[in-house]
This record gives structure tokens, C-alpha cells and sequence, in this order.
């Protein structure tokens, strides 16, 4: 299960690594991404924080721009 330190349940899941990944190839913003899977750029960065291969795949595509 995805950790969360209990303290809400999270809508993360592990697909989304693929799925935003795919959206950033796709030349879309990060940004957008949370109007795609219907969370808040404030998530998304949460998600950054706690979810280490969602973080890589957002760095590997801030090294290409």
C-alpha cells in the first residue's frame, strides 16, 4: 500500500508514474497533469516529496526542457 503516515487516504497511486510520464512526453505540463487525474498542483507536489519515482520521472523531464 502507499504510505501516507496515516493521516488521510492519498488518491496516489503507482500507476501514475506512467501515466505522467507519458503526459510529459507529450509535451503537456506538470502542472496539468492534476487537471488530468483531478488533484491540485499542491498534491502533486506533496507527491513529489513522498513518492520518490514519481519525483524521477518529473526531474528526468526538467533536465530535458
Amino acid at each position: 500500500m502507499v504510505p501516507n503516515k496515516g493521516r488521510y487516504k492519498t488518491k496516489y497511486s503507482p500507476s501514475f508514474v506512467a501515466l505522467l510520464e507519458q503526459h510529459l512526453k507529450d509535451e503537456w505540463s506538470f502542472c496539468s497533469f492534476g487537471g488530468v487525474i483531478g488533484v491540485s498542483y499542491g498534491t502533486l507536489t506533496n507527491w513529489l516529496k513522498e513518492y520518490p519515482e514519481f519525483r524521477q520521472v518529473k526531474e528526468k523531464f526538467d533536465k530535458v526542457k
